[in-house]
């Protein structure tokens, strides 16, 4: 059984008056970050890093991901050849905050090894708010490029949780 915190439980009390209007959104949003800002300047993450149910894996082998600080912000640093990042469950909707310093990154959005979205993003130097949404849910996010130097700070999932008494 999942387990929320109270911050959680009180995000969640919000949508319940949207959520009885329509049978359709009966179920409580609850969202989950995992916030690299929070970390010292050049701390090794790699290559395989687990947190808050995410999982971040780099697929090249060097430069390992490390948390750095660039432009203000500290974020995870990952290898050009790429990061998986498996989500703690399959969603239709990701956001976060985002930066390349060295060339544009492709993000894929993906169920199993079925791409169901794709975007290249090229934040000149600066970090932005990307969000992620598609009609098809997707449980991983595969991050290609950027020249050894994409950070990415925070990422967050909206997941639904059923009204488990009503059976919704």
């Amino acid at each position: 059984m999942a387990t929320r915190s109270r911050s959680a439980v009180r995000a969640s009390k919000g949508t319940k008056k949207s959520a009885r209007r329509a049978p359709s959104s009966a179920a409580m949003r609850v969202r989950i970050c995992v916030d690299f800002s929070t970390y010292p300047d050049n701390t090794p993450l790699g290559p395989t890093y687990v947190q808050g149910g995410f999982t971040f894996k780099q697929l090249a082998a060097t430069p390992v991901m490390f948390a750095n600080a660039t432009g203000g912000q500290i974020g995870l640093q990952f290898p050009d050849g790429g990061l998986d990042v498996k989500l703690p469950a399959a969603t239709r909707r990701a956001t976060m905050v985002f930066g390349t310093f060295a060339g544009p990154v492709q993000i894929e959005a993906r169920m199993g090894s079925t791409i169901v979205s794709s975007q290249t993003v090229n934040t000149n130097n600066t970090y932005q708010n990307i969000v992620i949404s598609n009609p098809s849910p997707f449980s991983r996010l595969l991050f290609k490029g950027g020249h050894n130097e994409a950070i990415l700070v925070r990422i967050c999932v909206d997941l639904y949780l059923c009204d488990v008494k009503r059976g919704r």
